[in-house]
């Protein structure tokens, strides 16, 4: 540490050496030196140590991932499915914006031999020209469901159209009413393939609903659970008639 003059000259007079003040400037300088030169290893040494400490704390840090748009999303999920477990393709839909309808119809229009459908909400369009369309391509077609939403209910008179328009054509038509209601939106295709989600067969749901479509293809072990629960379904309802 640096010394004090005064110090340095009685500890001269004591030891009968003559007080040089050159000498004493030469020897304070050098203990400043001593001791600055200490302190400047500490503060070097301190801030080598934040450096790695800050560096280390980064890299453990997560990486900030930009968020995806909308239609991101859906190709990332639709990408996610396709790749899931035992190489099951999927693809997913979802409204608004038309992408649920979409894949409700490519389902649909991908029937070769069967359609087994159950639903809640049965009034939209395209979905009724689908079914009808697979009839006129040989596809065996029928069809559950809720008693109370599409028909004691039917205020617009939309759902009994739709009914009508599938008797006529000579598909079997299941209203049913053993349970509070008949919720499920579902359709199996060709015994192979899973339709499935929230999507209720109506405009509503096409324009302006928040759902989503999920279909599952070439999954016959997963078809066929589905399968079973519709045929229990249609089995607890009655044949819809055009005069109710």
């Amino acid at each position: 540490m640096a010394l004090d003059e005064r110090d340095y000259m009685d500890e001269h007079r004591k030891n009968g050496a003559v007080y040089n003040p050159r000498q004493f400037r030469a020897r304070n300088k050098d203990s400043k030196f001593e001791s600055n030169g200490k302190g400047l290893t500490f503060s070097v040494f301190v801030c080598l140590v934040l450096a790695f400490l800050v560096t280390a704390a980064s890299k453990s840090l997560p990486q900030q991932i930009p968020m995806p748009t909308a239609a991101q999303f859906v190709q990332l999920d639709t990408q996610a499915l396709a790749s899931a477990g035992n190489g099951t393709n999927m693809e997913v839909g979802f409204s608004p914006g038309g992408s649920s309808e979409a894949l409700v119809l490519k389902c649909l229009n991908s029937a070769r031999t069967s359609i087994r459908l159950a639903a809640y909400s049965f009034t939209a369009a395209p979905v009724v020209r689908a079914l009808l369309d697979a009839k006129k391509r040989g596809v065996d077609v029928a069809v559950a469901v809720d008693l109370k939403n599409n028909v004691t209910q039917d205020s617009s008179g939309k759902a009994r159209a739709a009914l009508n328009a599938l008797v006529n054509a000579g598909i079997a038509t299941h209203v049913v009413s053993a349970f509070p209601m008949q919720h499920s939106k579902y359709a199996v295709i060709d015994g192979l393939h899973v339709q499935t989600g929230s999507y209720n067969y109506s405009a509503q749901a096409a324009r302006y609903n928040s759902e989503n479509v999920l279909v599952i293809w070439g999954r016959p072990d997963l078809a066929q659970p589905y399968l079973d629960n519709w045929q229990r379904v249609f089995n607890a309802g009655q044949p819809y008639s055009t005069m109710q």
